[in-house]
């Protein structure tokens, strides 16, 4: 009989090797039905990304950026707009700045078309956000392979998008989703 190493003495090469082959096969299995449930959870998101429209914040928070673009047609003019704003919005309402920051300059400033966009962006930055989380394990689980990361990553993602209590205000809600949803990811 062959033994792998002295460490696993005890436990023969042939059932070793038996063992990590099955599991490779499990999570390449595994990944494929999670991947596919990830797919079939973000299709509605992504669907209706094109039909999103400026709620609550999403509507005063960017006004004056906005309102620089449709007179100047100036990205700097719109981008020093947008900060005063953001400065505006910290120093009466509340919050962190960057996030003030993001909802007083949001894509939709220069074509409220590109609401979608902010969309697909905040579910990326969720999605990458649980990446690294996921990629974590790598430096905790010494040892862990690849594949398992992936599921990992994967199983965060769809419990994520689960368990999360709202869609409108964790998604489609710009402002919203610039403070809660990538503060979370990120």
């Amino acid at each position: 009989m062959v033994y792998c190493d002295r460490r696993n003495a005890a436990v023969p090469y042939k059932t070793q090797k038996g063992v990590h082959d099955g599991m490779q096969r499990f999570f390449r299995i595994y990944r494929i039905v999670l991947v596919v449930a990830l797919i079939l959870m973000l299709i509605p998101i992504i669907a209706a990304a094109g039909y999103t429209r400026p709620v609550m914040d999403d509507l005063c928070a960017p006004l004056e950026a906005a309102k620089a673009w449709r007179e100047t047609g100036s990205v700097i003019q719109t981008v020093v707009a947008g900060v005063k704003s953001a400065v505006d919005y910290y120093m009466n309402v509340s919050g962190i700045f960057a996030y003030m920051l993001l909802a007083a300059l949001p894509v939709s400033v220069f074509d409220p078309k590109l609401m979608g966009i902010e969309v697909l962006l905040t579910v990326g930055i969720y999605l990458l956000g649980m990446w690294c989380l996921a990629r974590c394990l790598k430096t905790v689980c010494k040892g862990i392979s690849s594949a398992a990361v992936a599921c990992a990553w994967l199983l965060l993602c769809l419990m994520g998008l689960l368990l999360m209590p709202s869609y409108c205000e964790s998604i489609f809600w710009y402002a919203g989703a610039a403070n809660y949803t990538w503060g979370v990811a990120l």
